[in-house]
């Protein structure tokens, strides 16, 4: 599958969105996450727009 200008859900075909999904599926990728309360973090952290 070529996406030469990236995929983003929701701006994706209905097609081209789930066989994205199916190639995710098939790969069964691990995430790895941390979550910080913003008001924890670093002051340069806490200045950054979302």
């Amino acid at each position: 599958m070529s996406l030469p200008a990236g995929f983003h859900a929701k701006n994706g075909r209905p097609a081209t969105r789930w066989r994205v999904i199916d190639l995710i599926e098939r790969h069964r990728p691990r995430l790895d996450v941390t979550l910080l309360r913003k008001e924890n973090a670093l002051p340069k952290v806490r200045l950054r727009v979302a």
